[in-house]
C-alpha cells in the first residue's frame, strides 16, 4: 500500500487514515488555539447531548407538559452555555488538575515499572 505524504489529505474511503488526519488536526488546533478549541467542542458536545435527549424524551413519551415539538431554543441554549461557560471554565480546570497531578502519575508509573 502506498504511503501518503506527511499532511496530505486521505484517500476516499480510507477511513483509517482520515480519522487519522482529523485527530491530528484537531491536535494541532488545541496547540495554537486551546481556548476556542475547547469552546467548540464544548458547545458542540451540549448541543448533540441535548439533540440526543429530546430524542429519547421524545421516543420514551416523558417530555415535559406542554411540549408538542422539538426544542431549538434548548438545544441553543446549550451550545451557547457550552461555547461561553463549559469550555473556557473546565478546559482550565482539567488542565490545572492535570498539572497539579502529573507528579503522582509519573510516581505511579515508576512504581508499577519496578
Amino acid at each position: 500500500r502506498a504511503r501518503a505524504l506527511p499532511g496530505a489529505r486521505p484517500a476516499v474511503g480510507d477511513v483509517e487514515g482520515a480519522m487519522a488526519f482529523v485527530l491530528k488536526a484537531y491536535g494541532r488546533a488545541l496547540e495554537k488555539h486551546r481556548l476556542l478549541t475547547n469552546s467548540v467542542t464544548a458547545s458542540v458536545l451540549y448541543g448533540s447531548g441535548d439533540f440526543l435527549a429530546q430524542m429519547i424524551e421524545k421516543r420514551q413519551h416523558v417530555q415535559s407538559t406542554g411540549k408538542e415539538r422539538y426544542s431549538y431554543e434548548r438545544t441553543a441554549r446549550m451550545c451557547v452555555f457550552g461555547f461561553f461557560a463549559a469550555g473556557p471554565i473546565l478546559g482550565t480546570w482539567y488542565g490545572l488538575l492535570h498539572r497539579m497531578t502529573s507528579t503522582y502519575r509519573y510516581k505511579y508509573v515508576a512504581l508499577q515499572s519496578s
